[in-house]
């Protein structure tokens, strides 16, 4: 490990992107349940041969929207007719409230708002809802606040889908979201958002070109062979909760590419690259990191801290592990390399492990 820069004292700037308030739109209100006694015992396959939305109401052979195969109360899997190419552009959001499976051609096909028509969501997962999608693109979604693309509150898994161009955010998550092979680009505000008790894994999947990248506000996030780069703002960001990088990129973001806030936050990162991010590396207040076989290097910041900035508050103490590691290239108007503050307030205390 190469030796950080001299340890000064500094103010703590806080660089970080945010997202606006992450609530509900005035999205349509979800279809009624159906009588459970009328609901048939076996499962249903529905194919999508039509491009219209929102169809005519029923699902069958002469003509299947997408709206109309979500919505029929027997049907657990979507698929789509052969030689189907889309795009399917919607007239309001789609919600899935139980368990479904939709699934794109092996080209995958795109789910659009008209751009010209009135804002809404593209989709909504209610809490009862337990989805999975794969090979489909859900582009330019607005919402009032949130996401424009996807608001999850229940389980949702993304395999091989690309959120793009929604507004404010790409996915605002309050349940449990898993990604998979997937992207998150060119979202307004920022790519990802999770509150308090929400649950968010990525792997293999690349967020960026958004406002912002990622924020953590409490939930617990794990993140592996992904990247989150080139972000208008910063990379990572975490409020309270548990955040596990291993594998990844946090590269050229124009906040700093990891922040860690408040007290018994904790982040976790290992074998990871955190690069020519243009508002300083990391960013630790108040909270504990661990950095392990990761190289922090080439930040700038006309601030303090270019590779790693931390600081306390009272009766907090801050802790940062850093094992077998490098941090070097990394340059700030003080503190290239690591500058800690404790402020007068409790102990900064950090630890070198070869």
């Amino acid at each position: 490990m190469r030796h950080p820069n001299r340890l000064r004292h500094g103010l703590l700037p806080l660089l970080a992107f945010a997202v606006g308030a992450c609530g509900e739109d005035q999205s349509p209100t979800a279809p009624t349940a159906p009588d459970a006694a009328a609901a048939p015992a076996a499962a249903v396959l529905r194919v999508v041969n039509s491009a219209a939305d929102p169809g005519t109401g029923i699902c069958d052979a002469s003509e299947c929207t997408l709206r109309e195969a979500i919505k029929d109360p027997t049907s657990t899997e979507v698929r789509f007719a052969p030689g189907f190419t889309g795009p399917i552009t919607l007239v309001k959001s789609l919600v899935i409230d139980r368990p479904l499976t939709i699934t794109g051609p092996s080209a995958g096909v795109i789910i659009r708002r008209r751009p010209a028509g009135p804002a809404f969501r593209i989709l909504r997962v209610l809490a009862g809802g337990n989805a999975t999608l794969s090979n489909i693109t859900l582009r330019g979604g607005q919402a009032d606040q949130g996401a424009g693309g996807i608001a999850n509150y229940g389980r949702l898994a993304l395999i091989r889908v690309r959120v793009q161009q929604n507004a404010p955010a790409g996915i605002h998550n309050d349940g449990t979201l898993t990604l998979t092979n997937s992207e998150v680009v060119g979202n307004a505000a920022g790519g990802i958002t999770g509150v308090p008790h929400a649950t968010t894994t990525v792997t293999g999947s690349e967020i960026s070109r958004n406002g912002g990248g990622i924020a953590n506000r409490g939930g617990t996030l794990t993140m592996a062979r992904s990247s989150v780069s080139f972000n208008g703002g910063a990379g990572v960001y975490q409020d309270r909760g548990n955040t596990t990088l291993d594998h990844m990129k946090i590269i050229g973001n124009g906040g700093r590419g990891l922040v860690v806030l408040s007290g018994g936050a904790e982040m976790t990162v290992t074998h990871s690259t955190i690069a020519r991010n243009s508002a300083g590396g990391i960013y630790n207040w108040r909270a504990r990191l661990r950095l392990s076989h990761s190289t922090v290097a080439e930040n700038t910041t006309p601030g303090n801290g270019g590779g790693i900035l931390c600081g306390t508050a009272p009766r907090v103490s801050v802790r940062v592990w850093i094992t077998n590691s490098t941090i070097s290239g990394n340059s700030a108007a003080k503190g290239g390399g690591i500058l800690c503050k404790d402020r007068l307030y409790g102990p900064v205390r950090i630890y070198l492990v070869n």
